[in-house]
C-alpha cells in the first residue's frame, strides 16, 4: 500500500505540475480541439491543478499519517489554495479577462478591402487585424484567433500587413493564420493612420460597415475571443 501511494502522489504531482507549466499549450488543445470556451478552459485547468495536487497530498498524508480512510474532501478543501498558488506557475493577468474595447473606428472600410486578397462576404460581421511580424502581441493573437477558428469561429479574419508577400505568408504559416484573408498596405502613413499606430489593432466590423469593437495590444483577451465565437 505504502508503494501504491507512493506511485499515485508523484504521478499527480508531475500532472499537476506539468499543466501548470504547459498550461498555454492546454489551453489551446481545449479551446481549438475541443471546442471548449476560452473561459470555462481556463477554470477547467486551474481546477484540474488544484485536483491532482489535492491527490498528490491525500497519498503524502496517508504515508505519514498511516490512515486508509482519511477523507479526501477534506483534504481538498486543504489543497485549494496551496494548489490554486500551484497553477500560477501560468499567472492570470490583469487583461486576461473583462472588457477593453475602446471606441476607435475603422474609416473607409471599402478602400482597405481592396488592398485584401479576397473580398470580405459584406452582409457579415468581419475582423480586420493590423499586424507586423515582429509584434509579438501580434504573433499571440494571431494564434488566438486561428484557434477560435479551429473552434468554429465563423467570422472572418483580414490580416493587414506593411510588410512583404513572402514576411506575411511566413508570419500566417508559423502562427495559425493559413485561414486567414490578408493583404499588404506598403504606404506606411495609410497604414499608420488606419490602425491607430498600436499593435495588433484588430476591428469587429458589422455588415453596414460600422466598427463594433475595437482591441489593441493584449486587449484581445479570453473575454473577447468568447465573445467572437459567439457571433454568427
Amino acid at each position: 500500500m505504502k508503494i501504491k501511494s507512493l506511485i499515485f502522489a508523484l504521478v499527480a504531482i508531475v500532472v499537476a505540475i506539468l499543466l501548470s507549466m504547459y498550461f498555454r499549450e492546454s489551453l489551446f488543445f481545449l479551446v481549438g480541439t475541443l471546442k471548449f470556451g476560452w473561459l470555462i478552459s481556463n477554470i477547467l485547468l486551474r481546477l484540474l491543478v488544484i485536483i491532482f495536487f489535492a491527490v498528490f497530498l491525500h497519498h503524502v498524508l496517508k504515508l505519514i499519517l498511516k490512515q486508509r480512510t482519511l477523507k479526501f474532501g477534506w483534504v481538498f478543501l486543504i489543497a485549494l489554495l496551496p494548489g490554486f498558488g500551484l497553477s500560477f506557475i501560468t499567472p492570470i493577468y490583469n487583461v486576461d479577462f473583462g472588457k477593453f474595447n475602446d471606441d476607435f473606428k475603422l474609416v473607409n472600410k471599402t478602400h482597405i478591402d481592396q488592398y485584401l486578397k479576397q473580398q470580405p462576404d459584406p452582409a457579415n460581421y468581419s475582423l480586420y487585424a493590423f499586424f507586423t511580424t515582429t509584434c509579438p502581441h501580434c504573433k499571440e493573437a494571431s494564434e488566438r484567433l486561428g484557434t477560435n477558428i479551429e473552434s468554429g469561429q465563423k467570422i472572418q479574419v483580414n490580416i493587414l500587413f506593411p510588410s512583404t508577400e513572402e514576411d506575411a505568408q511566413k508570419f500566417l504559416a508559423d502562427h495559425k493564420g493559413s485561414k486567414f484573408n490578408y493583404g499588404l498596405i506598403e504606404n506606411d502613413s495609410v497604414f499608420i493612420v488606419t490602425s491607430g499606430g498600436a499593435f495588433p489593432s484588430v476591428f469587429l466590423v458589422d455588415g453596414q460597415g460600422t466598427t463594433v469593437s475595437h482591441w489593441t495590444g493584449d486587449e484581445l483577451n479570453y473575454t473577447a475571443l468568447d465573445y467572437l465565437k459567439s457571433l454568427e
